[in-house]
């Protein structure tokens, strides 16, 4: 499991995807404002390359 969410908080409910392909993370970065990327690329520096999907995440950031 990646990311585990409590779908009482979400806007929308959440779906079960089983790959990352399924979860279209490609999209949903493109989608998200050039501020949002920037601070969250901020936040991934934060933590060590060896962190799995890191730097599968920060790819798709700078995309």
């Amino acid at each position: 499991m990646i990311l585990q969410t409590n779908e009482r908080y979400l806007a929308t409910p959440g779906r079960i995807v089983k790959t990352l392909a399924e979860a279209e993370l490609e999209r949903v970065t493109r989608a998200m404002p050039a501020g949002g990327r920037v601070k969250l690329m901020e936040r991934m520096s934060r933590f060590e390359s060896c962190e799995p999907y890191h730097d599968f995440m920060k790819r798709l950031l700078a995309g």
